[in-house]
């Protein structure tokens, strides 16, 4: 059963995590040209990474799974950000710009895969 420190500590790294996101993702998106969302594909790219190399750390027990709950769930569930590639996915399409859509499901999935089983493989190494 979740503790009060649990439940707390997982509310504030949901938090910071949705705060980064904001900072990180808007200093990229505002660095780039164009409409690409290279802000959402760092997020969610870097997230993930982190995601799996807490899980990895998580399933050799170097870690345990309350730092998993709380940077894990907490921190990488409220930084990463599927609901908003899905709207930039659809603004693209529906702008007729049909490319970038399919280049932005393919990069932000691919590469989001890609790197949590890097972070496992690294989080599992520690």
């Amino acid at each position: 059963m979740p503790t009060v420190l649990l439940w707390a500590a997982l509310a504030a790294a949901g938090a910071l995590g949705a705060v980064t996101r904001y900072l990180i993702g808007g200093a990229i998106q505002g660095r780039s040209r164009g409409s690409f969302p290279w802000g959402t594909l760092a997020v969610n790219v870097s997230g993930s990474l982190l995601l799996g190399v807490m899980l990895g750390l998580s399933r050799g027990q170097a870690a345990g799974w309350g730092p998993f709950v709380v940077v894990g769930i907490g921190f990488c569930g409220a930084y990463t950000t599927f609901s908003t590639f899905t709207i930039e996915t659809v603004v693209l399409a529906e702008a007729g710009r049909f490319r970038a859509a399919a280049t932005n499901v393919l990069s932000c999935t691919g590469a989001a895969m890609a790197a949590v089983a890097i972070g496992i493989l690294i989080g599992s190494s520690l």
